[in-house]
């Protein structure tokens, strides 16, 4: 079982894509497949608590997954030495400061996202063909296993702090950037990704 998620994706989304792009793969899936239009999100609902809501059916409440923090009743806390009580959060975010290159933070510009959001794409086909997600090791194929997408959340929020003449009160902004999000138009409400992504 091939599980996707597209954080940010909402049924209002997804019916203005098929509407606009019938031919498109997402309108293929929506035609063969069931859409649950009255669905709803864990709370709250990040990609792990999400993910994990989708494969267990349990909440943030009962898996213990609320973020990119969590608890681990089985580990034992950091610099314990594996003595005393056990129970420790397990934190799974990173600092930027411990990356290799910080300057490349991936839900900080669109085209950042967009390449993660293709590695993660490379990282299944290499599982789907049986490999591990490097793509060099055969280990068979795992039963269940998947991905979210987060483009689609990082246009719908990400406001350039440099480009926006909102956010830059230093001078060099640019008068035609324009944040993603919803906007309102003669025939309704409408999504504009960020112009970041171009």
């Amino acid at each position: 079982m091939l599980l996707l998620s597209v954080d940010g994706l909402h049924d209002f989304d997804l019916n203005l894509w098929v509407a606009q792009h019938p031919d498109s793969n997402l309108a293929d899936l929506v035609q063969g497949g069931t859409t649950y239009s009255q669905a709803s999100t864990s709370i709250p609902s990040d990609s792990f608590p999400g993910l994990l809501a989708m494969l267990t059916g349990g909440t943030p409440k009962s898996t213990g997954v609320f973020y990119d923090v969590s608890y681990d009743r089985s580990l034992y806390p950091p610099g314990s030495a594996c003595r005393g009580a056990q129970g420790t959060p397990t934190i799974f975010d990173v600092t930027p400061a411990n990356f290799p290159r910080p300057d490349l933070a991936i839900t900080d510009w669109g085209p950042n996202t967009v390449f993660y959001d293709a590695m993660k794409v490379a990282a299944v086909r290499n599982q789907i063909d049986g490999l591990d997600s490097s793509g060099k090791t055969r280990v068979g194929v795992p039963a269940i296993f998947g991905l979210n997408f987060q483009a689609v959340s990082v246009g719908e929020k990400l406001v350039d702090p440099v480009r926006s003449c909102l956010r830059n009160t230093k001078g060099g902004c640019d008068p035609s950037y324009v944040p993603g999000g919803y906007v309102t138009t003669k025939t309704g409400l409408a999504f504009t990704p960020s112009s970041s992504y171009s």
